[in-house]
């Protein structure tokens, strides 16, 4: 039975748990955002990448020159394509955490909003960025700062600006992995410098003779658990001071929605289903498929043997659009990475997302004087749909026409990233909380799968570490999603839509008569023009740089389109 508005509204703000009615989709004033041509100091370009080490890490450079595709049996594939470690990471996202400028523009925000409590948020925001340099500077007794990460040129700075790197991945010991105390960074390096690899009996002389650590089999780095010392990030609210106030807050949660489906390998299960985070993200597959069988070093130049499987050190995600942003602005990231390769991984970034998900339209057809479309999503991937950090976002676009006249809009899109209604006014003001829908009937209406961070007040959270809630999750859950395994990453804004869960079908219906064309397509956005707003209410030199870098890159990715016709 169809549910008005304002019951969809309500039902929406008491499962918030919200004081004020903050569940809208409102249009605000259109025109240009608030986060064009700020005026004000601009971050400083960073420095290029250099040489960096410390007790336990060193920067990637130190592992490429034997881990670098050379002749054809060397780290290629079966048609000669480099799959060398090396240069895959170098355009992931994993080696520029640092040189990220969103990362540095919320950062500097954070900073900015309670300057009292700088000791509290660098220590929150650093350890996942920075790992191998925040890891041995913390058994010093000391920690990174934020002018660390963006100036300077010693050892550690430079080996915090590499980001997530090899030393630092293939260190990390199975002790606690999967438990709560190793997430938000906490992984267990050991002190006898190995490095752990899937395969058996690793020859150990090179590594030994070149930078001093040994080659070690460890499987647990096909572990998903490896995955989620970073990638679950469970957070609490600062006061103006930096103390913690607030509840546990699953920042991210890609981990334990994964455990909590039919994706999981653990707690004895091996379903059909059931892969690692690194089957899709690192895979052990050519492009086309194949398993690839290489030689893994360059040293010894004669006698090693080809190994399989080889994993692509791809690391690809879901976030093309920073990608793009890092490949326009390599001279201020002073990445080593290529305009090329960014490139290349912002497309395969692109395919991932669209392999993980499906669109199609499930019934067109005339009700009580109007039109009725049906729109069935469907979340193939192993984490909700999409997962990370909660700035990303999936949206319906659905337009119809009549010969040459549009009838009815939902969920288009302006210049600017900006879901807008029919007379161009955004829907999606940082301070709203856009609330699911089980039927759409207005242009002022859209389907956005997102989540929404709340503070101690029910409104919406204007940072991170004010987040002590979720007012609304409507991200596709992953198959066979338990309610009590899955009990920290639960839905929320979504109880009365029985279609909800995996899929999700979506009703519009809108006044149409003669002849219907409709198209709909599945758009996406790594960073939501409301997150963009929110840096714009307290530019940081940070926050400035990244504003001018997005702005040519507001227009989402089209995951998928279908259309059909009514006569």
């Amino acid at each position: 039975m169809r549910q008005p508005t304002w019951l969809v509204a309500a039902v929406v703000a008491l499962a918030c748990g919200s004081q004020t009615p903050t569940s809208n989709d409102d249009g605000g004033a259109a025109g240009p955002p608030p986060w064009l041509q700020l005026t004000g100091d601009r971050l400083a370009p960073l420095p290029p990448q250099g040489i960096g080490s410390s007790t336990h890490f060193v920067t990637a450079d130190a592992c490429t020159p034997c881990h670098t595709g050379g002749d054809p049996k060397v780290l290629r594939d079966a048609k000669g394509r480099d799959i060398s470690p090396g240069t895959l990471w170098r355009a992931s996202m994993m080696a520029h955490a640092v040189r990220d400028p969103y990362y540095l523009a919320t950062f500097s925000q954070e900073l900015a909003h309670r300057p009292a409590g700088t000791a509290a948020i660098e220590s929150t925001c650093i350890p996942c960025h920075a790992p191998a340099a925040a890891y041995d500077l913390a058994l010093e007794g000391t920690r990174l700062h934020f002018s660390d990460l963006v100036t300077g040129s010693d050892k550690p700075k430079e080996l915090a600006r590499d980001g997530v790197n090899c030393s630092l991945c293939h260190q990390i010991t199975s002790t606690g992995l999967g438990a709560f105390g190793s997430f938000d960074g906490k992984f267990s390096i050991g002190d006898q410098k190995l490095i752990y690899g899937p395969l058996p009996t690793p020859y150990t002389t090179p590594m030994q003779t070149f930078v001093g650590y040994t080659p070690t089999e460890g499987k647990h780095v096909l572990e998903s658990s490896l995955c989620a010392t970073c990638h679950t990030v469970i957070t609490k609210a600062l006061d103006a001071k930096g103390n913690a106030v607030g509840p546990d807050f699953v920042e991210q949660g890609a981990y334990l929605e994964w455990r909590a489906s039919d994706f999981t390998t653990e707690g004895g299960k091996g379903g059909p289903k059931a892969t690692s985070c690194q089957s899709c993200h690192v895979p052990p597959r050519d492009e086309e498929g194949g398993i690839i069988d290489a030689i893994l070093s360059r040293q010894p130049a004669t006698g090693l043997p080809s190994r399989s499987p080889l994993a692509r050190h791809l690391f690809v995600g879901g976030n093309s659009q920073m990608l793009r942003v890092l490949a326009d602005n390599g001279a201020w990231t002073g990445s080593l990475a290529t305009k090329e390769a960014l490139e290349a991984q912002a497309v395969r970034s692109d395919d991932t997302l669209r392999g993980g998900v499906s669109l199609t339209i499930s019934r067109t057809a005339r009700v009580g004087g109007g039109v009725e479309v049906d729109v069935t999503v469907d979340n193939k991937t192993g984490h909700k749909f999409p997962t990370g950090y909660p700035s990303r976002r999936a949206w319906l676009h659905l337009r119809s026409t009549s010969g040459t006249s549009v009838v009815f809009e939902s969920g288009r899109v302006d210049a600017y990233g900006r879901v807008v209604d029919a007379q161009g006014n955004a829907i999606d003001q940082r301070d709203h909380v856009r609330p699911h829908r089980d039927y759409v009937d207005s242009d002022a209406q859209a389907q956005i799968y997102e989540l929404v961070p709340g503070d101690s007040q029910g409104r919406v959270a204007r940072s991170l570490l004010d987040a002590t809630q979720v007012l609304k999750d409507d991200r596709l859950l992953p198959s066979g999603f338990s309610k009590v395994l899955g009990a920290l990453v639960l839905p929320v804004g979504t109880d009365g839509d029985a279609n909800f869960g995996s899929s999700d079908r979506v009703t519009y219906r809108f006044a149409a008569s003669g002849k219907v064309h409709v198209d709909v397509e599945l758009l996406f956005q790594s960073v939501r023009p409301s997150e963009l707003e929110t840096l714009a209410l307290e530019p940081t030199p940070a926050g400035r740089s990244f504003l001018d870098m997005i702005q040519k890159r507001a227009t989402p990715v089209v995951l998928g389109s279908a259309s059909s016709d009514l006569n």
